[in-house]
């Protein structure tokens, strides 16, 4: 399966694409103010020929340097050949270097390459010998080589005899303007031939890639380059009729597409941003419960079990892969199958998502492409956390990670989200909601964005350490935990409580307490369909914790297997670092749990 995509083709793709445009816009710009003479009709040529390059170089998935390099030094070669001969001999030779290159690199059959170094000789001879237009055969052979060795069917492979009819009908008009006296004409096959080219070589996963047009990014490529073309053009009425009206309206034309793309770009990120408004809503619980089970397992990697059933209402599809640093962290539907190679391919940062439309193969509609591209966007950002919280120490239970190393990593995380993501987010929603603007819609949009975003950090620090366990009493933190469970489920069983512990508990004590109660609570609150819950805390030889509910019973013979679902295994590991111990069993009416810790004195030592 194509899963993986380097990360050098796309940056050196990238770079290309921003050199060529620079390149373009450069030589137009020496045109026009006469500091360079060119042919019209050649420069026309170059102008469409290296658009169509940027057109491939931005929408395909994995641009290949052996079409996008070669071709580009091509269009030097044509743009030289009829003014500067010794630049054009220059141009031929660096890309007669860069052919064998790719040639070497690429697996094609020993014979093709040993034929394409015959014609190569042959050419550049009769190229010193007889007439320099023949080094252009090599360039017609090369994209032939080329598109015969890429991932085309039988058929399409086949067409390629057009590819070099254009090619070759363009190379006869420069060499012999007597057989061909409309030569200004007829060299304008060559666009088309690129154009050919270009889409033999992405034909294979052109209908992949279109839904992009759709982006932001997209539409302000399409921008850059018709303003580009629209430059050329004034460029040539003003150079050869003296014309300066069309810069008149090119710049005026210039100015209304900036802002008509401006404008869609602004209603784009509106809707990405409800999408992602949505996503939030529907996947941010079941990311904390995935958090909140790695850490109490010491697990380094996140479970994704449920995430399709929980995506499924957002956003239907028939197959999903999540790729974090070009890694496969989660795959589903029809991308199970190891020979499935479709699907349609989206990135954000560090992530690219793989997605497949709906079981009917109709495709997505623009609301459910801007959704997917939002989910692109919340995978970055949820693995992008998970990502920062690895770096910070993770003890692993199996090489000996103690009960106290837990909680001072779930210590540093707090103060890494307070410290450093928290006080970032207040900072910039201060700074927006301050800014003149007079788009209020937006502003108001990007200031509720990141009140909600602080209220959810804050939340998530909370749940993976409660600070305030340290300056209110411990029956405090049970209400405080009670009313959390309340904003988050609605309404919660109706709560009995009796806590009978007068002394202090030590920090770890203290905090596996709290930890087991919210665990079960919130277990109570999803599952258990319960309409009452005890809480009882009382001092004997021991500190007990006893939490009885009276939901739907468990069944014994699924009693491991909902145990392990609901997390309490790690309580009893945990409680069983602390020489203590956490227990549960079915009654006829009720469910009850029992953690039992040696009392400690506040600096930790046994009572």
């Amino acid at each position: 399966m194509p899963h993986k995509i380097s990360k050098t083709h796309m940056h050196a793709s990238t770079k290309m694409l921003f050199f060529i445009y620079s390149v373009v816009l450069a030589l137009i710009c020496l045109f026009q103010n006469k500091l360079i003479v060119l042919p019209a009709h050649y420069l026309f040529v170059f102008v469409i020929g290296n658009v169509l390059l940027c057109l491939y170089l931005f929408f395909a998935d994995d641009a290949k340097p052996e079409y996008y390099i070669p071709v580009h030094l091509f269009l030097w070669m044509f743009l030289l050949y009829d003014s500067y001969f010794y630049l054009f001999y220059g141009s031929a030779l660096i890309f007669i270097a860069a052919s064998i290159t790719f040639m070497r690199r690429n697996a094609i059959h020993p014979w093709t390459k040993m034929l394409y170094y015959i014609v190569l000789s042959a050419s550049l001879l009769a190229a010193f010998t007889l007439n320099p237009v023949v080094l252009f055969m090599v360039c017609t052979l090369y994209a032939i080589v080329m598109v015969l060795h890429a991932e085309l069917n039988t058929m399409l492979k086949w067409n390629v005899v057009i590819l070099g009819l254009l090619h070759s009908l363009a190379v006869a008009a420069c060499a012999s303007p007597v057989l061909f006296p409309y030569q200004d004409n007829t060299i304008f096959t060559l666009p088309v031939s690129f154009l050919i080219f270009v889409m033999y070589v992405i034909s294979a996963s052109i209908r992949q890639v279109l839904f992009r047009i759709l982006y932001s990014e997209a539409i302000m490529f399409l921008c850059m380059i018709s303003i580009l073309f629209g430059y050329s053009i004034a460029s040539y009425k003003w150079v050869y009729s003296g014309d300066s009206s069309p810069f008149a309206v090119y710049s005026a034309g210039s100015l209304m597409l900036l802002v008509i793309a401006f404008a869609a770009c602004f209603h784009i990120q509106k809707v990405i941003q409800a999408k992602y408004a949505l996503l939030k809503s529907g996947l941010g619980d079941w990311f904390v419960k995935q958090w909140e089970d790695a850490l109490s397992q010491h697990e380094k990697g996140l479970s994704w079990s449920g995430f399709d059933s929980k995506l499924a209402p957002i956003l239907p599809n028939d197959g999903i892969v999540i790729l974090y640093q070009d890694k496969a962290v989660y795959t589903s539907g029809v991308f199970l199958d190891p020979g499935f190679k479709s699907g349609k391919s989206l990135y954000a940062g560090e992530v690219r998502l793989l997605i497949h439309e709906t079981h009917t193969h109709q495709s997505f509609t623009p609301g459910q492409y801007y959704m997917a591209y939002a989910l692109t966007r919340y995978m970055r950002d949820k693995l992008n956390q998970w990502e920062e919280m690895g770096r910070m120490k993770l003890p692993d239970a199996e090489q000996g990670g103690t009960f106290s190393e837990t909680l001072r990593f779930r210590k540093e995380v707090t103060y890494y989200l307070h410290d450093n993501i928290l006080q970032n987010i207040i900072a910039t929603k201060n700074i927006v909601a301050t800014l003149p603007t007079e788009q209020s819609a937006l502003k108001e949009l990007a200031v509720e964005t990141l009140g909600d975003l602080n209220t959810s950090i804050r939340s998530q620090m909370h749940e993976i350490y409660p600070s305030t366990l340290a300056d209110l009493s411990f029956e405090r933190n049970i209400h405080i935990l009670l009313d959390e469970l309340r904003k988050r489920y609605g309404s919660i069983p109706s709560p009995h409580i009796q806590y009978e512990i007068f002394e202090r508990m030590d920090e770890q004590s203290a905090y596996l307490m709290y930890r087991t109660l919210q665990e079960l609570l919130a277990n109570t609150c999803k599952y258990a369909e319960a309409d009452h819950i005890w809480i009882h805390l009382y001092s004997a030889d021991c500190w007990i914790m006893e939490v009885k509910e009276d939901g739907k019973p468990l069944v014994p013979e699924d009693m491991e297997g909902k145990i392990k679902h609901l997390g309490l295994s790690s309580l009893k590991q945990q409680a069983g670092s602390l020489s203590g111990a956490f227990e549960w069993a079915q009654h006829e009416d009720y469910k009850l749990f029992t953690l039992r810790l040696p009392r400690r004195t506040h600096e930790g030592t046994l009572i």
